[in-house]
Parts: structure tokens; sequence; C-alpha cells
């Protein structure tokens, strides 16, 4: 995993703002829809903000974005799942780029690909 002015901390990624992104290796995608969403836990303070879910590089092609909404607190942690594009296959980096909102885009947990 690689970050980029992101805060890591024992419970995850923290101060996840514009511009910012994580990058992870070796994400299997599967055969060609197979996997068709991913569910992601993260916290949300504030209100605004995107996430774009990118293969390969920070500026590479966009298969999913995620609106993460107000959980009640930075400390309030929800699941929620996306829809990704159906034409991913294969192994991957997966980049997870903060959109809109220059501080507080959301507190990341974890995430994974699913079906």
């Amino acid at each position: 995993m690689a970050v980029y002015r992101v805060n890591v901390y024992s419970w995850g990624l923290g101060y996840f703002g514009r511009g910012e992104f994580v990058a992870y290796d070796n994400i299997w995608f599967g055969e060609v829809g197979e996997v068709s969403k991913i569910l992601v836990r993260y916290s949300k303070g504030n209100n605004g903000g995107r996430m774009e879910f990118r293969l390969d590089h920070r500026y590479g092609p966009v298969i999913g974005n995620f609106y993460p909404q107000n959980t009640g607190g930075w400390g309030t942690y929800n699941e929620a799942t996306f829809d990704i594009s159906s034409s991913v296959s294969g192994l991957h980096k997966l980049y997870i780029v903060g959109y809109d909102v220059r501080n507080g885009v959301w507190n990341f947990d974890y995430f994974q690909p699913m079906a």
C-alpha cells in the first residue's frame, strides 16, 4: 500500500482530502463481470466529497465513484457498496483518489471487491 498525504493510523486512513490517494497492489478482480461492486467501511463527519476508484495509475481508468454520506461523526463507521465497471478483470493496482472537498472526504477502514 502506498499513500500520499493521508495519515495512517491503527484503525485505518484519516484526513483523506481532495487530491489525496492511496494505492493497493495486487487486487484480484477475477474474470470479466465476476466483480460488480466494492464494499467500503468508512466514517464521515461532514457532507460532500467523492472517491474515485482507478486502475493501475492515479490517472488510470475510473472503474467506479463512491459518494460517502455523513455517518454521524468521524469515529462512526458504516459499510456501503457501490457499482463498478463490469469490464474489470484480472490483477491490478487499485488507486483510491479523493475529490471535491478540500479536507474531510472520509476516514477509510477497508474495502472488498464483491460479486
